[in-house]
């Protein structure tokens, strides 16, 4: 059931960004890099990764390699971190690709850190956003490896 439920998360994640109007600003992210962006709430963290999306992806219509997922989302609030393997699961059974992986207010999630470093120990693109002060903290390199 939970499959079933990222996959309907996934899909619509992937027409909101397609049909939702960008006012650009100027970014520049390292289009090969993981990125954690961490701020306050209501800062534009999950904006950011919207027009970076845009941008990337539907300009060029590859659109499918986006896995967004966005923690704060009412249909995931059962999910514990034995469920993470779910999402990359939910992904597979709809698209052959390997996607780009966008996980916003993880924070939410207990043991976040643990999945993140296994998508990049396995050459999967991550960025994620958080507001919590864990996040914040000058420790989340060490967590996550000095990988982002």
């Amino acid at each position: 059931m939970l499959t079933e439920i990222l996959q309907e998360i996934i899909l619509s994640n992937q027409k909101m960004f397609r049909d939702m109007t960008i006012y650009p600003r100027e970014i520049e992210l390292d289009p090969n890099g993981n990125h954690v962006i961490v701020g306050p709430s209501r800062a534009g963290k999950s904006y950011l990764l919207y027009q970076y999306i845009q941008k990337k992806f539907y300009s060029v219509g590859e659109e499918v390699k986006i896995l967004f997922i966005n923690f704060e989302d009412d249909r995931l609030i059962e999910f514990q971190h034995t469920d993470f393997q779910l999402i990359l699961d939910a992904y597979s059974k709809l698209f052959d690709k390997k996607p780009v992986i966008f996980l916003d207010e993880i924070q939410n999630i207990k043991y976040w850190e643990k999945f993140v470093r296994r998508l990049v120990d396995t050459e999967y693109q991550v960025f994620i956003t958080g507001s919590n002060a864990q996040m914040l903290s000058k420790e989340i390199a060490t967590i996550l490896g000095g990988r982002f």
